[in-house]
């Protein structure tokens, strides 16, 4: 189970230090205490109760998913755009 806490735990510190969500943010999400971020983030993860990890899983999983989701329809947006122009100005009629 420890390898899963120090996945959980590195899921958690993407969101945290890489997109700048706050463990605030995170813990009223997941409905848990400030204090559970902190202790899952700790290195090792220290033990926490079952079902406040669950929580804090659930919660960290979707909000990467969203993470991706979003990086994934910026880069789509981009290509689309740079389709568009490419067709504008070689074309000049392109559909």
């Amino acid at each position: 189970m420890e390898g899963k806490d120090r996945q959980l735990s590195g899921f958690l510190e993407v969101l945290v230090s890489y997109h700048g969500i706050s463990k605030l943010t995170i813990a009223k999400m997941a409905g848990v205490e400030e204090n559970d971020i902190d202790r899952l983030l700790a290195n090792p993860p220290e033990k926490i109760e079952i079902e406040v990890k669950y929580k804090i899983a659930v919660t960290v999983m979707e909000g990467v998913s969203q993470t991706i989701l979003k990086k994934v329809i910026v880069v789509l947006l981009k290509i689309s755009r740079m389709i568009k122009s490419k067709c504008t100005f070689r074309f000049s009629g392109c559909s």
